[in-house]
Order: structure tokens, then C-alpha cells, then sequence
């Protein structure tokens, strides 16, 4: 018996580090610490309460921000329990009391926890396993929620949207843009639609680079562009497991050879940084190689964001008067041939 219990003990111990393991393993938001420090800035700011701890609901134990935390923990607390009773038991046969005559009064008790444990866990237990494999959302990201067959929750003032404040144990706790706290039963989101608004896809970084025509060394371009793969390679901020490249290719008209780059930041990684460590690098490298970018292949492109109004009004994308361009040397250097302005977007207009 004493072995049991100590096997018993010892089991419910690996079992719990094993779930706190794969809850760790299952936390991949980053830079959520910053976000709701600021989102927490933001309410004081506005509130009008004096303590703080009024104004926040309690979150999980151990400030985690995931529901698989909240589960982890809300286990712990079972086994925690199933150890104390565990080593009450090896505590009574130490002392000498016979626990086998005393059978019929420690199988009512046990009986009695089991019930209330199994009901407890069928309602708490039982509504965060599919949140859990689902994972929809962390605490600080923003959500909206609708009704099953409803309309979209697209806009605030006619559904519930808000930011996830915190996740309790009977209750996820959302704050709404009037700072007004809205508690949700874990057992609700069975029925409910989530829309999480603060995950999106990362944005591509795409980069033409154009070479002047006139170069009289070409053969730095393929150095270059080696130089440029092993960069984006070795870069640990750099998806890896999306589509990359970096090609030469031949020249359109007058605008001579170009270099084509693209790759997408990996996740949680912002792409503004990241495009602008690659200029230094591209610009340092080239003039290394004594390779002279033209200067119109600053302005990169963003694939997919376009403007209605361009497509409404062509004409007045970018309207310049050519007697204002025609002698000035700062935009004739950026711009040397009507092919290149064009490329860039400028309509002159007579």
C-alpha cells in the first residue's frame, strides 16, 4: 500500500510538469508584455478609479496569458489535492491507524471528492479543452464575437469587440473601447463565433533594385546577388519556411539591370526594421562592389495596397507640372527618363 501511494504521488507529480510543459510550449505570442503595459497605461489614464486593483479583474494564477496556462493551472490545483489526500493516507498508516478497517469511511470521502471533482471539471475542464486546441486568442490581443449564423462583428458600436483584459477561472474578461469590463462563462464560447483582429499575416518584403545602366563593371551584380541569398538565409528575423529569392534580371528599356529580392519576416517580427536593415545592407554591399543603384529604386512596393482613387482618377495620381521638373536636378537624377516616372507612379500633366 505504501508503495501504491508513493507510485501514486510520484505520478500525479510528472503528470503536472508534463502539462505545464506543453502550456509553455503552446505560448508563442511575443512582445505581449509591452502591449498590455501600454493597453494598461491607457486605461489608468482614463479611469477614474484610485487603486488599481479595482479596476482589473483577478487574472490566472502565475499571470499567464494563455488559456492553455489557465488549464494548466486549473489541473495543478486537482493534483495538488490528490497528493495532500495521498500523503494524509501514508500519514495515518504512519501514526499507526488501520486503514483497512477503516475502508468504508475513506471510500465515502473519496467518493464524495470524485463527484464534485468530476463535476467541476466537466463544466470548467471540459469548456477550455476546445479553446485550448483552438487556441483563439491571448490576453491583450483584441476580439470580437458574434452569434452563429449572425452577422460579422464588424462593427463596435453594434457588437461586443474589445481587448482581452484577462482570463479567470470561471470567465474571460473583455474590455470594450468605453473601458467597460464584459465577463464571458468559458462554457459561452461553445456557441459563439470568435474574430480575433489582432492577428495578421506578416507583410512581404519585396524590393526591385535597379542598377545604372552605364556600370562599366557587371560582373559584381551576381556577387551581389549571392551576397543578398546568404543574407536573407542566415537572417534569424527572416521566415524561412515562406517563399525567398533574390534574381538578376535583364533591364526594360532604359532602366538597365535589375535585382529582385523578396522574403516575408518570421512571426511576431515586425517588417519596418527589417526592411530597413536590409537597405544598409544592400547600399553598404554595393558600394563595396562599386555597384550604382538608381535611386528610383528607393520606393518599393507593397503588393496589395492600392488606393481606390488611383483607379478612379488615373490622372491625378501624382500630377506634376513638367515646367517645374524639367531644369530641376534633384528630381531629373531620381528620374532621368519618362519610363522611370511613369514606373513610379508621377503623371505629368500639360
Amino acid at each position: 500500500a505504501v508503495l501504491l501511494l508513493g507510485a501514486w504521488a510520484s505520478f500525479l507529480g510528472n503528470l503536472e510538469k508534463m502539462i505545464h510543459k506543453f502550456a509553455d510550449s503552446g505560448d508563442t505570442f511575443e512582445g505581449m508584455s509591452a502591449a498590455i503595459m501600454k493597453f494598461k497605461a491607457v486605461m489608468n489614464a482614463a479611469s477614474s478609479f484610485d487603486n488599481e486593483e479595482k479596476d482589473y479583474a483577478f487574472s490566472i494564477p502565475g499571470g499567464k496569458h494563455s488559456i492553455r496556462h489557465l488549464l494548466a493551472e486549473v489541473l495543478s490545483v486537482y493534483f495538488t489535492i490528490n497528493r495532500i489526500g495521498t500523503f494524509a493516507l501514508f500519514f495515518l498508516y504512519v501514526i499507526g491507524v488501520d486503514l483497512y478497517e477503516n475502508m468504508t469511511l475513506i471510500s465515502i470521502l473519496a467518493g464524495l471528492f470524485g463527484v464534485v471533482t468530476f463535476h467541476h471539471m466537466n463544466s470548467t475542464v471540459g469548456s477550455l479543452i476546445p479553446l485550448v486546441l483552438s487556441n483563439p486568442f491571448y490576453v491583450g490581443e483584441i476580439i470580437s464575437i458574434s452569434r452563429a449564423g449572425a452577422a460579422p462583428a464588424d462593427i463596435p458600436s453594434e457588437s461586443l469587440v474589445g481587448f482581452v483584459e484577462s482570463i479567470s477561472w470561471g470567465y474571460v474578461v473583455l474590455r470594450d473601447f468605453k473601458l467597460k469590463q464584459t465577463f464571458i462563462p468559458h462554457h459561452q464560447f461553445a456557441d459563439l463565433i470568435i474574430h480575433n483582429w489582432s492577428r495578421r499575416p506578416t507583410k512581404q518584403c519585396r524590393f526591385v533594385i535597379r542598377f545604372n545602366p552605364n556600370t562599366k563593371d557587371s560582373s559584381a551584380m551576381p556577387t551581389l546577388m549571392r551576397f543578398l541569398r546568404k543574407w536573407i538565409e542566415s537572417h534569424p528575423e527572416i521566415d524561412q519556411k515562406r517563399y525567398k529569392k533574390a534574381v538578376l534580371k535583364g533591364g526594360e528599356f532604359d532602366a538597365g539591370m535589375k535585382l529582385e529580392v523578396v522574403f516575408y519576416p518570421a512571426k511576431g517580427k515586425k517588417h519596418h526594421p527589417l526592411r530597413a536593415e536590409f537597405m544598409v545592407t544592400l547600399l553598404e554591399a554595393a558600394k563595396r562592389f562599386n555597384l550604382e543603384i538608381m535611386p528610383s529604386t528607393l520606393f518599393t512596393s507593397f503588393p496589395n495596397e492600392r488606393d481606390p482613387e488611383d483607379d478612379a482618377n488615373p490622372d491625378a495620381r501624382h500630377p506634376c507640372n513638367p515646367k517645374d521638373v524639367d531644369h530641376n536636378p534633384v528630381f531629373d537624377e531620381l528620374f532621368p527618363s519618362k519610363f522611370l516616372r511613369r514606373r513610379a507612379g508621377f503623371h505629368e500633366t500639360e
